[in-house]
């Protein structure tokens, strides 16, 4: 049986921060973007697939809404600066993202590729983008695609400047090209199936997938619910503001 793949756009429309292996010079930048080998930024697999699954665990706590169990006990860490994953091994997120605990682990049912950056121009209607679109045609550079914002932080009692420092940022408007790949189809027993049928079915067209069944489902959910939310650090300060687009 053929596996189902998505193919799909990630516009930037705020400077994007996914952190890199620092540059050990002089004058070099204090926090760099991750590169590709020829000093493209791109969006490595791991950095979008754990924000997906972090944006359904967090709807899971929704009322009755919810796709996880990241409230169970069983999910509750014995060292409280361990972050809290949920692993019950039966809830939606679990079972399509897979999990590992100390007793037991399920394999992921979906791969999302590292995404680089398109090497075509993006055919994007109904879509006004904040700036034009950035993409690898013939000619560009990696600093094409890179922008360098200064920050400090404001003491707030003398209102003194401190802690300079230099954000590497890939330039709003850059288009990536991506693919997520699902290993197995599947339907999801209640109560998930009718919160994620009902949570799909107001999604916007975008994000619509003819014979979707509710792996798939959920996995189109996360990339949606990450247009309200960002990607990358400093999110809450303006970074990393994107919109994602089902292509051919």
């Amino acid at each position: 049986m053929e596996r189902k793949k998505l193919n799909f756009y990630v516009v930037v429309e705020t400077g994007l921060h996914i952190g890199g292996q620092a540059e050990y010079e002089i004058a070099a930048i204090d926090n760099v973007v991750v590169k590709d080998p020829q000093g493209f930024p791109y969006i490595p697999g791991s950095s979008l697939k754990g924000k997906v699954r972090s944006l359904l665990e967090i709807q899971g706590q929704r009322g009755n809404r919810s796709f996880s169990n990241l409230d169970d006990d069983v999910n509750k860490p014995s060292d409280e600066k361990q972050p809290r994953i949920c692993k019950c091994g039966k809830c939606a997120v679990c079972r399509v993202f897979g999990y590992s605990s100390n007793k037991q682990s399920q394999m992921s049912k979906v791969i999302f590729r590292d995404v680089y950056i398109s090497r075509e121009e993006p055919q994007i209607n109904d879509y006004q983008p904040p700036v034009d679109f950035i993409y690898r045609d013939e000619g560009k550079t990696p600093r094409d695609f890179l922008e360098v914002k200064f920050e400090n932080t404001i003491d707030r009692y003398n209102a003194k400047a401190s802690n300079p420092r230099q954000t590497e940022r890939v330039v709003p408007g850059t288009v990536f090209s991506g693919k997520i790949i699902m290993l197995e189809d599947g339907e999801l027993e209640e109560p998930y199936n009718s919160r994620i049928s009902h949570y799909y079915e107001k999604l916007d067209k975008r994000f619509k997938v003819n014979n979707a069944n509710d792996y798939l489902k959920l996995v189109l959910i996360g990339l949606s619910l990450l247009e309200d939310d960002y990607l990358g650090g400093s999110g809450t300060r303006g970074y990393g503001a994107v919109k994602v687009f089902l292509r051919e």
